[in-house]
């Protein structure tokens, strides 16, 4: 590790080293690792004196292991009036499933009218503020902030292009749970666009972008378009090495996406692309790719897989494993996302399990139930609204029309 972090492509300098150690933290996969990581850290320090940034790194590397307790002493001892340090404090709260303590930490110590914080700092503080509401399903708060960190100061042309990168790919994922699917196109083209010119341009990054206009793409029944920015995607995520994690603690916002395999993501999207076009071996093969990689998530971070593996087993009359596999995701979603209009798709397939089995009185509560969530957190006439409020007349009706496409 110590050789990566003083090769001549990285350079031997003290101010890039940020990035260096940025570069190590997804090559951590054991304690063992961790140990080697933080010696590592050690004699950088010693040699560049930048201790502040050493913090960081064994920080982040901490959550990358699981160990949030190291992680919360390594940012105590870090710079103390820095304003790098609550940001991180945030996403690490964030990480922990603590949302309500993140946000205040942004609040009270970030965005304050007497902060002195740089205008690439507060568009960072701003994005946090945005990805922590989207992820609650607040989601006019979470355009606000959105707004904020576009409209903030300096341009978004003049300003860091990765931190700029970071913002229009959570607006594009903002629009299309908005329903606004011509500007959340353009929003992940933009960011596409700035990570291919030379920001950060490595795969992940990249196929993100991909994956994010795969999704909005197959949301516009641009099924072949898709296929292929999913397929992109893939031939740049699957080079890297064995097991290698995407962690990024700036995910655009829904369950998981903090701690998310980027490859799992995109190969349950693709999955459902296959479950629209009704070729259900290809979406049962992307799923079995997706569960392997999925083996040691967290549950909340398992919650899109579940969706899609119930949606398949109701076109192939799986009822009963379908409907374990959504008491599973309900009672995740319920702990950590209660308000997400996810918790409301897991209702509407509840309900078209039920319906199928023959309890439509448990399957008309749960669609009500859906009905109430989405009309709280998405604009009228938003299509899974509709598809909601089409089931409400839906018992009697074929297997394609009681599963939700979500």
């Amino acid at each position: 590790m110590l050789e990566l972090l003083k090769s001549p492509r990285n350079g031997a300098d003290s101010s890039c080293m940020p990035t260096k150690l940025a570069r190590l933290v997804p090559t951590i996969r054991t304690s063992r690792d961790f140990a080697l990581f933080c010696a590592a850290l050690v004699a950088v320090r010693l040699a560049f004196g930048i201790p502040a940034s050493v913090h960081y790194g064994i920080a982040d590397a901490a959550v990358a292991v699981g160990r949030a307790d190291v992680a919360e002493r390594q940012l105590e001892l870090s710079e103390r009036s820095s304003v790098g340090r609550w940001i991180r404090v945030a996403r690490l709260y964030r990480a922990l499933g603590r949302p309500a303590d993140a946000q205040r930490i942004v609040r009270d110590r970030v965005v304050t009218p007497d902060s002195p914080v740089s205008p690439s700092q507060q568009r960072r503080a701003f994005l946090v503020l945005a990805t922590l509401e989207h992820e609650q399903g607040e989601l006019s708060a979470a355009e606000e902030w959105y707004t904020a960190a576009i409209e903030s100061s300096v341009p978004l042309a003049e300003e860091e292009a990765c931190l700029a990168a970071d913002v229009l790919y959570g607006l594009g994922t903002l629009r299309r749970d908005q329903a606004r699917l011509t500007q959340s196109e353009e929003a992940y083209r933009r960011a596409l666009a700035l990570r291919e010119s030379g920001c950060a341009s490595d795969a992940p990054e990249i196929a993100r972008c991909l994956y994010g206009l795969g999704t909005v793409l197959r949301d516009r029944h641009a099924l072949l378009g898709a296929e292929l920015y999913f397929h992109r995607a893939l031939a740049l995520l699957e080079p890297q090495a064995e097991g290698s994690r995407f962690r990024e603690w700036l995910l655009p916002p829904m369950p998981g996406h903090a701690t998310e395999d980027l490859e799992r993501l995109v190969r349950v999207e693709l999955s459902g692309l296959y479950l629209d076009r009704r070729e259900f071996e290809l979406a049962e093969h992307q799923l079995d790719r997706a569960a392997a990689l999925a083996a040691e998530q967290a549950p909340i971070e398992r919650v899109p897989l579940l969706l899609k593996q119930a949606q398949l087993d109701i076109e192939r009359s799986r009822l009963a494993r379908a409907e374990a596999g959504l008491v599973e995701a309900m009672a995740t979603v319920e702990r950590d996302y209660p308000r997400h209009p996810i918790r409301a798709k897991v209702l509407l397939l509840l309900a078209s399990v039920h319906s199928l089995q023959g309890r439509e009185p448990e399957a008309a509560r749960e669609r009500e139930e859906a009905l109430a969530l989405l009309r709280m957190q998405l604009p009228a006439g938003h299509p899974v609204i509709l598809w909601a409020e089409s089931l409400r007349s839906s018992a009697g009706a074929t297997r394609a029309q009681h599963t939700p496409r979500l």
